[in-house]
């Protein structure tokens, strides 16, 4: 299946996994947004 991605990250300890998870879902969606529009 060619439509995901698989992302390896390291976090420091003061992050969780769901504020991480939320910060790379919002800035791929400004992206989507941004290069086609």
């Amino acid at each position: 299946v060619e439509d995901h991605v698989h992302i390896l990250l390291l976090l420091i300890a003061t992050i969780t996994i769901a504020k991480a998870i939320q910060l790379v879902k919002g800035a791929s969606s400004k992206w989507i947004h941004e290069t086609f529009p």
